[in-house]
């Protein structure tokens, strides 16, 4: 094993970090289709915007993620959709966590497939369809819920039902 590794191994989704940069980290793990379960938006620069339901709204609470701190706490990410952000090389994907049952939204610069943001939410089903109309991301779940998500600013997401 070389020091430039930055994951020691897997066992049954557990990622063990040799380094405790957040951006790399993040982007290992990305390439090994699997994302921390923060329940929010988190950024590879250590940003994490924690997301909670207060009286069925979301609640942000800004805060920083530590590497040092995640021990088994990754998640695999399998994608159900994913759609060109027009007019540049952005993407989204969308989808869910190992459990079956998370939600994740993630944008992607397709140049190189690098991460610039996740959203992971144990507080939706899978996300199983996008839309992307005036610098929005319309994703709703297996349960017709849907999340209008700000490409920039993922963090001020809201959402809202479809039958309600």
């Amino acid at each position: 094993m070389t020091k430039s590794t930055l994951f020691k191994g897997k066992l049954a989704g557990r990622i063990e970090p040799a380094t405790m940069d957040p951006q790399k980290e993040l982007a290992n793990a990305w390439r090994n289709e699997m994302i921390p379960l923060l329940n929010g938006v988190t950024y590879p620069d250590g940003r994490w915007f924690q997301m909670s339901e207060d009286l069925g709204e979301l609640k942000v609470t800004e805060t920083r993620w530590d590497t040092r701190d995640m021990g088994d706490q990754w998640t695999y990410f399998a994608q159900l959709c994913r759609e060109s952000v027009p007019g540049n090389h952005l993407e989204v994907s969308a989808g869910e966590g190992g459990m079956g049952s998370d939600g994740i939204v993630a944008l992607i610069d397709s140049r190189d497939n690098s991460l610039r943001w996740v959203l992971f939410s144990d507080l939706s089903n899978p996300f199983h369809r996008l839309e992307i109309r005036d610098k929005q991301i319309l994703a709703e779940t297996t349960l017709d819920t849907r999340w209008t998500i700000d490409l920039q600013k993922p963090e001020n997401a809201f959402l809202w039902s479809v039958n309600g």
